[in-house]
C-alpha cells in the first residue's frame, strides 16, 4: 500500500533505511517534512533571491513552543547552505546569542519569537547595497495543508519507489 507520510523531523538514516524497504517492495511513499504548498514556494524564493544577496536572516513565530529553530526554518538554512555562499560576511565572528542562532557554518541566522496567539509565520529577510527584499509566509490554520496533501495523495499512487519532499511534485 503506497503511503504519504507528513513528519517534520526525520534522521537520514531513517529515510534511507525507508527507501530501502520501498525499493524492495516496489512500493511508493512519499516523506513530506511540510504539506504546505506556501511554505515550499517560500523555500524555493529564497533559493533564487540567494544567488543575488550576500546578506540573510530567518525569522519565525509561532505560538506553542514545539522544537525551535522550526524544520521549516532549517530547511530554508539548509537549501541556502547547500549553494557553497557565505552569507553575513561583516557579521560572522559576532557570537552574541541576541543576533540569533546560526545554523551552520556560512552565517545563516535564524530568530525565533514564541508568544501565545502568534501566527505561524516565517520569514527570510535578504538584503544588498541599499535595498531590503524580504518574503514572508503565515500558516493561520491547518486547512492550509489540505491541497498539499491532495497533491501528494494523487502522485504517491504512482509511485513504486520513495520520494523525500513535496516540492518534487510542484
Amino acid at each position: 500500500m503506497n503511503s504519504v507520510v507528513y513528519v517534520p523531523r526525520i534522521k537520514p538514516e531513517t529515510i534511507a533505511a525507508l527507501s530501502g524497504f520501498c525499493e524492495k517492495a516496489s512500493m511508493g511513499c512519499l516523506i513530506a517534512p511540510t504539506l504546505s504548498i506556501g511554505s515550499i514556494l517560500l523555500q524555493q524564493a529564497a533559493i533564487s533571491a540567494s544567488f543575488h544577496y550576500n546578506n540573510v536572516e530567518i525569522v519565525e513565530s509561532k505560538a506553542n513552543t514545539g522544537a525551535f529553530p522550526s524544520q521549516d526554518s532549517v530547511q530554508i538554512a539548509n537549501n541556502l547552505s547547500n549553494l557553497g555562499q557565505l552569507y553575513n560576511r561583516e557579521d560572522l565572528e559576532t557570537n552574541d546569542p541576541a543576533r540569533g542562532q546560526r545554523l551552520g557554518e556560512d552565517g545563516i541566522r535564524v530568530h525565533s519569537l514564541v508568544l501565545p496567539g502568534l501566527v505561524s509565520s516565517t520569514s527570510v529577510h535578504f538584503s544588498g547595497p541599499g535595498e531590503l527584499y524580504s518574503i514572508k509566509h503565515d500558516i493561520t490554520s491547518v486547512e492550509c495543508l489540505m491541497p498539499g496533501l491532495i497533491l501528494a495523495i494523487r502522485k504517491v499512487v504512482r509511485l513504486k519507489n520513495l520520494v523525500y519532499g513535496l516540492e518534487k511534485f510542484l
